[in-house]
């Protein structure tokens, strides 16, 4: 009998623990997932703030990008304008000192680049807008687009009035070798 109560006794000693972990591991399973859920909220709320930034880092660079690209535009612009004006100056002078000296296509093409320059001067103000807006959307890669196209057309304009003060400035010079 001694030894079925020792046996007993043994048996509730090395069951009470196991017991008593039976009660314990549902109560720190829920602490467990508590924790989990705490540490994904966390998470969230990081990837959250790191888009946020990286947003606002991605912001800037188009800023800072298409800002340089504007003040180069700027800059060529007004350096056709004062291109353009000079070369209506000299063809003015031109005339003035031979009134037999044909400048008609000379005249025509520079007031055709300055007209140019005109209408690529209010794309400008339009592109600054879109780039604002750019800038601030939520779908950006369509504003992109739109935005490298008209890049593109303002280049292609400027090409145009370079290539037709070019054309003005042969033209003079072909018709002083024919004159003299």
């Amino acid at each position: 009998m001694k030894i079925y109560s020792l046996f007993l006794a043994l048996f509730l000693v090395i069951l009470s623990p196991s017991f008593a972990r039976a009660v314990e591991p549902s109560t720190s399973n829920n602490q467990y997932k508590e924790r989990r859920m705490e540490i994904k909220t966390e998470i969230k709320e990081k990837r959250e703030e790191v888009k946020e930034k990286l947003s606002a880092l991605r912001q800037e660079k188009i800023r800072s990008m298409f800002g340089k690209m504007i003040v180069r535009i700027e800059a060529t612009i007004e350096r056709l304008s004062k291109l353009s004006e000079k070369l209506e100056d000299r063809i003015a002078k031109i005339k003035e000192n031979n009134p037999d000296f044909n400048t008609d296509s000379a005249t025509k093409k520079v007031t055709e680049a300055k007209s140019i320059l005109v209408t690529s001067k209010t794309d400008l103000l339009a592109l600054k807008s879109k780039i604002n807006t750019l800038v601030s959307a939520d779908d950006s890669k369509i504003i992109f687009e739109g935005i490298k196209t008209d890049l593109e057309k303002m280049k292609n304009k400027l090409k145009e009035v370079h290539r037709l003060l070019i054309e003005a400035v042969k033209s003079v010079k072909t018709e002083r070798k024919e004159t003299k």
